[in-house]
């Protein structure tokens, strides 16, 4: 996915992998799904970012912040031009650094999307970007809180209350 910026300088983000909507499997067949994830996942091994030993705790990190933000921030600009027009959007990221799964979440206002493809962005436009506490995927306590955590996930989308453009898009053409 790439995003190109005011100044002309183009971001590439890969990505791990996501959750995809597949499109009318149920009427045609098909099993093909979209190019936009609802939610994207990221892997990064236990040292990514710092050195640490087994069961230290994650430091904080401004490049794996980063790379979160740019995936976040691809992931919304691709449901933009899946909605066709400028909305206020979520994007979500499961992000696992060796045993340590976290949910990270931003919001982009449409004003805030309207400046990325600018030179600037005006001070007044903010981000807040949400991280999880981590869960310890050793432990079956986090195992059992990161799973009722992804399915609290997958329920709030299947609500229709997420502003994520893919199912935006699904419902208005369904005139729900």
């Amino acid at each position: 996915m790439a995003i190109f910026f005011g100044s002309g300088s183009q971001v590439t983000v890969k990505n791990d992998g996501g959750l995809y909507l597949t499109r009318q499997a149920t009427y045609t067949g098909s099993s093909k799904h979209g190019a936009i994830p609802l939610i994207s996942f990221e892997a990064k091994r236990r040292h990514a970012g710092h050195h640490r030993a087994a069961g230290e705790e994650e430091k904080y990190s401004d490049a794996l912040l980063g790379q979160e933000l740019a995936e976040l921030l691809g992931q919304a600009m691709a449901n933009i031009n899946e909605l066709g027009k400028l909305a206020d959007q979520e994007a979500l990221l499961l992000t696992i650094h060796g045993t340590h799964l976290r949910l990270v979440v931003a919001r982009f206002t449409a004003a805030y999307l309207s400046h990325i493809k600018s030179n600037t962005i005006p001070e007044s436009e903010q981000l807040w970007v949400r991280r999880s506490s981590p869960f310890q995927l050793k432990d079956r306590k986090g195992r059992e809180d990161a799973l009722r955590m992804v399915i609290g996930v997958l329920e709030y989308i299947r609500s229709g209350n997420s502003e994520i453009g893919l199912i935006q898009a699904a419902l208005s053409y369904q005139g729900l």
